[in-house]
């Protein structure tokens, strides 16, 4: 007989306003979508149910957790076996932004970014840099390693070494003026 797994991912959380958003995929061990999979919240120090979602056609489920909480998860579906896993929701301070010391500059600029991946970044910076040229992943890849990894068009100076050294606590040459990966 061919034994069946639920396998459930979990996507990304979001945190807002005092709760966290789980979002995730159910599927088979074929990695076919599992439509109408119960998913369970149950609080493991109250032992309360705090959030019940049946997944859609495409086996998508969210979840509203509270912040800072132990949870038991239960995954079932008819004719499968049901799945147990722990997870605890925390707050952590990705940005702090005070306005004195630290303005939100980063925040801004990282909420007008529309790019999802390196791949997306690196176009777009080629398509700013030569407008008029049709923008390849090769060639925005080589006008990047040319500006920035490249001693014969990119010099960062001592100065400005000494300076990355110290903003990013780093040890390296003072005589190395070019970028690398590490930096």
């Amino acid at each position: 007989m061919k034994k069946v797994y639920i396998l459930f991912t979990f996507a990304w959380c979001f945190i807002s306003f005092g709760q966290i958003k789980l979002e995730g995929t159910v599927t088979d061990s074929l990695q076919g979508p599992l439509e109408s999979a119960s998913l369970v919240a149950i609080n493991q120090k109250t032992k309360d149910l705090e959030s019940y979602v049946l997944t859609d056609v495409n086996g998508k489920y969210k979840l509203n957790l509270n912040k800072n909480t132990k949870y038991k998860i239960q995954v079932s579906y008819i004719g499968l076996r049901t799945i147990d896993d722990s997870i605890s929701t925390k707050e952590i301070s990705i940005l702090f932004i005070d306005n004195v010391n630290f303005g939100p500059h980063l925040r801004n600029t990282l909420a007008a970014d529309r790019n999802t991946c390196r791949e997306e970044a690196l176009v777009d910076i080629y398509r700013v840099m030569r407008p008029g040229e049709p923008p390849t992943l090769e060639s925005s890849h080589g006008l990047f390693q040319s500006l920035f990894f490249n001693s014969d068009r990119y010099d960062l100076s001592s100065v400005g070494r000494v300076k990355m050294n110290s903003r990013l606590e780093m040890e390296t040459d003072d005589n190395l003026r070019v970028l690398r990966k590490q930096d």
